[in-house]
């Protein structure tokens, strides 16, 4: 009976420090690359339970061992099964950090398309990269990221980044914009005016 319970709450505990911070992470992730969100908060409970789920793991673990010793040879399999999913939260965690890492070196970015034309073909390009966004009708918008080019060290207090340019072809000229200097980590939100000037919204 014992094991039972110990089994039943071990695997609780793997399978709550697993799924909350994994959903933590996918909603902040999904933010920025479907919104252009940064939800700073979110990061910061992202980092907290990490320390909060550490022990929780830790604590279901111990449990599950409990649990196998007190039933052997009993529901070994499952058991054995329950115990790899606690231990994946550790990969889980390393992922996770990592993925974090690299989209924190992105720039995300909306740009809302208020020239008043349709069917406009736009690409962003600098000196290291050349990306096309695809075509942009009246009215909407489009989200997209890259990585930022420090030209100075990033720990100046206001880093100079490489421009980013903005080619705008319609169905009868050329327009060339610049695109508002972003930050690695920064969300942000632009318009395409009239005049095929992109500034902030």
């Amino acid at each position: 009976m014992k094991g039972k319970i110990a089994y039943t709450i071990g695997l609780s505990c793997g399978v709550l420090a697993l799924t909350v911070g994994t959903g933590i992470f996918l909603i902040w992730w999904a933010a920025r690359d479907w919104f252009a969100i940064s939800l700073v908060d979110l990061e910061v409970y992202g980092f907290f339970w990490i320390m909060i789920a550490t022990p929780i793991a830790s604590i279901g673990l111990f449990l599950m061992l409990f649990a196998l010793g007190n039933n052997y040879p009993k529901f070994l399999k499952r058991t054995t099964l329950a115990l790899l999913l606690i231990l994946s939260n550790i990969p889980a965690v390393h992922l996770i950090l990592e993925k974090h890492s690299d989209l924190s070196q992105q720039a995300y970015f909306k740009l809302t398309n208020h020239s008043n034309l349709d069917n406009l073909e736009l690409t962003i390009s600098a000196s290291t990269f050349e990306q096309e966004l695809g075509e942009l009708n009246q009215g909407e918008s489009i989200v997209s990221n890259f990585y930022p080019k420090y030209l100075s060290s990033s720990r100046t207090s206001v880093p100079l980044v490489d421009s980013v340019r903005v080619t705008i072809l319609t169905s009868e000229q050329e327009y060339k914009a610049v695109l508002p200097t972003m930050y690695k980590g920064s969300c942000s939100r632009f318009v395409l005016t009239e005049d095929f000037e992109v500034k902030w919204k």
